[in-house]
């Protein structure tokens, strides 16, 4: 379905509701690295996510720095490596959110295209122990397919809009 979607925010939008209905989680989201080229950093910032938390996690403009240590999400990214939360409740890695309290399990796939990271798939779960090592593979081939289909989206965007201005 996603392969489908030509416009990326639909794309995006569609992966995340339809992953956390159909996987029953707490919360998805998607990250997309994003470069300051004025202080050359780089950050991950939410570019879709589930519900009505999500959409006021994405109207607040939420992202998180890529060398912010207490962080699943930039850990993911930096390391490009799956990395899971088996339980929240003084994790090392795990950072709150405000709006997301009740997540106990949380894992964040990167999602890399030709060895270039594009952002992070990012999963999380309200009991304890909710992602095992079969489930990191499932979520590894949906961050893959989702991460080609958005690389599609946008060249497409970008063909239209070079179209528009010839």
């Amino acid at each position: 379905a996603a392969a489908a979607i030509r416009d990326s925010e639909s794309l995006l939008r569609s992966v995340v509701d339809l992953t956390n209905y159909s996987f029953k989680l707490y919360h998805t989201s998607v990250y997309l690295l994003k470069e300051n080229k004025e202080d050359e950093t780089k950050s991950l910032k939410l570019s879709a996510a589930s519900g009505k938390v999500g959409h006021k996690m994405l109207k607040d403009g939420f992202s998180i720095g890529l060398t912010q240590k207490k962080s699943v999400v930039a850990q993911a990214a930096r390391t490009l490596e799956p990395v899971i939360v088996r339980d929240t409740v003084n994790n090392d890695l795990f950072l709150e959110h405000p709006l997301l309290k009740n997540t106990r399990s949380e894992m964040a796939i990167p999602m890399v295209v030709a060895d270039k990271l594009i952002g992070i798939f990012n999963v999380a779960a309200d009991v304890p122990d909710r992602f095992s090592e079969d489930d990191l593979q499932t979520y590894i081939t949906l961050s893959a397919q989702t991460a080609v289909a958005l690389q599609n989206a946008q060249l497409y965007e970008e063909q239209i809009a070079t179209v528009e201005r010839l």
